[in-house]
C-alpha cells in the first residue's frame, strides 16, 4: 500500500475527505505542531517510542511517507485532530 492509498484509508476511516492539494507537507505540519504545542524532538521520541533519526526524516521531508502506525503514534503523542492527515499535502512520488 502506496503512502498516499494510506492516507486515503485514514480519511476514510477518520470521516474526512482526503485532498492532497489542501495542506502543507506532512513532515512541516509535524513539525510546526511540535513546536506549537512546545514538545521538544527529544520529547516527542519517548513519546511515539521512534527514533530521533525516523522523526528527524520525517520533519526534513526525507521520509516523505511514512507508515500509518507511525503517523499514529505522532499524531497521538502531539493529540492532533484526525481530520488534520486528510489535510496535509501528498508528496511527490
Amino acid at each position: 500500500m502506496s503512502a498516499v492509498d494510506v492516507r486515503e484509508v485514514v480519511a476514510h476511516v477518520m470521516g474526512s475527505v482526503f485532498d492532497a492539494d489542501a495542506g502543507e507537507p506532512l513532515g512541516a505540519y509535524v513539525r510546526r505542531m511540535r513546536h506549537e504545542r512546545g514538545v521538544s524532538l527529544d520529547a516527542l521520541v519517548r513519546l511515539t517510542d521512534l527514533s530521533q533519526s525516523a522523526l528527524r526524516k520525517i520533519e526534513d521531508g526525507r521520509t516523505a511517507n511514512p507508515g500509518l502506525f507511525t503517523v499514529r503514534a505522532i499524531w497521538a503523542a502531539l493529540e492532533l485532530p484526525d481530520d488534520a492527515l486528510a489535510r496535509v499535502a501528498q508528496s511527490p512520488r
